[in-house]
């Protein structure tokens, strides 16, 4: 896949510790498809993508004289608390975050924040957010995709919405199943171009559902496994149950876009 953005971060008056924390899930970020780095402050040249404030009169201070510095003050800034009145009157665009700092809460409100505010391709993921996938719930219908049609396998109904909302968003009509059972189902009753198919699932998981499809309904389109698995044999059992492709979680925007004019041809 293509290279993509990582949004830098300036930490403006935090303390030691939760500058450790953030650190922590910056270096978390290094694993998924949205990437994020620590701005240096003695960088002159080139601004960081966002802010991320203590709620205090310092960190406002230092706040000011980095936006100053650059000279953007309209960038982003995620304002860290601790659930009292916030001085956010200082910046146009911001989000509240309240302590404590937990890796994956800070990596979801960072993701939401650059979805709003840079048009990232939201990722797909099974703790994906209420808040991703209204960022981008606006988006046109593409003409190319028309006439192609989509099984989504997923138990996370976040999951089953942002694909909702990226397939239609490309003109390809879609259809969606919460468990093993209910697809097969639906596969004996429609034929399917493509099918995302997520491993683990109530009941039997995706890989004998993969299994079914193959050999007993001897479909025609593709089968691609989603999942947040990504170990050797994972892939492996992917592999004995005839899937034709493994995508790992998360997968950005840019992935799908990837699978969806490998696998339709768009």
């Amino acid at each position: 896949m293509a290279g993509r953005e990582i949004f830098s971060i300036m930490l403006c008056g935090l303390s030691d510790r939760d500058r450790m924390l953030v650190s922590s899930a910056v270096r978390l970020s290094a694993m998924r498809a949205g990437k994020y780095a620590i701005h240096d402050p003695k960088d002159d040249k080139d601004p960081p993508s966002l802010y991320l404030v203590d709620d205090t009169q310092e960190g406002w201070k230092i706040w000011n004289q980095h936006a100053g510095k650059y000279d953007n003050y309209n960038a982003p800034v995620l304002i860290l608390g601790d659930g009292g009145e916030s001085s956010h009157n200082h910046a146009p665009r911001y989000h509240l975050f309240k302590r404590p700092v937990v890796a994956t809460r800070l990596l979801k409100a960072l993701d939401e924040m650059t979805v709003t505010y840079f048009d990232r391709g939201v990722l797909i993921s099974d703790d994906i957010s209420v808040g991703e996938i209204t960022a981008i719930g606006g988006q046109s219908c593409a003409i190319p995709g028309q006439g192609k049609r989509v099984l989504v396998v997923d138990d996370s109904e976040s999951v089953r919405k942002l694909m909702e909302v990226k397939l239609s968003a490309k003109g390809i009509g879609a259809d969606f199943a919460e468990d093993g059972e209910s697809a097969l189902s639906m596969a004996r009753k429609h034929e399917y171009d493509l099918i995302f198919l997520d491993v683990m699932l109530p009941g039997i998981d995706g890989y004998e559902v993969c299994r079914h499809l193959k050999k007993n309904l001897d479909i025609k389109g593709k089968v691609l496994m989603l999942t947040s698995r990504s170990s050797r044999m994972d892939r492996l059992r992917g592999s004995l149950s005839t899937a034709d492709g493994y995508l790992t979680k998360p997968l950005s925007g840019e992935d799908l876009q990837n699978v969806l004019e490998e696998y339709l041809e768009l």
